[in-house]
């Protein structure tokens, strides 16, 4: 259920995006809606992703692998995003 509800707000922060990205010009703006755009989508999309991913694990190592796994794919949309 958790999976859904981030994959609708990963539609409506790209609907968001998009509708942003109509009204910019300034092409360093755009930039940095292309970086905040990637960042922000594997920050919202990581959790999703790596619930899949647990069903291919044993019982014992889904918990270890998700803590983890989306951690770390969250702290390297952190630093893309300072970057």
């Amino acid at each position: 259920m958790l999976g859904v509800f981030r994959i609708l707000m990963w539609l409506g922060f790209m609907y968001g995006m998009k509708e942003t990205r109509k009204e910019v010009k300034d092409a360093k703006q755009i930039k940095y809606l292309q970086s905040l755009t990637i960042s922000g989508s594997l920050y919202i999309l990581s959790l999703p992703v790596f619930l899949y991913l647990c069903n291919y694990l044993s019982l014992y190592s889904q918990q270890l692998f998700l803590v983890f796994s989306t951690f770390s794919s969250q702290l390297i949309s952190y630093l893309l995003l300072m970057w």
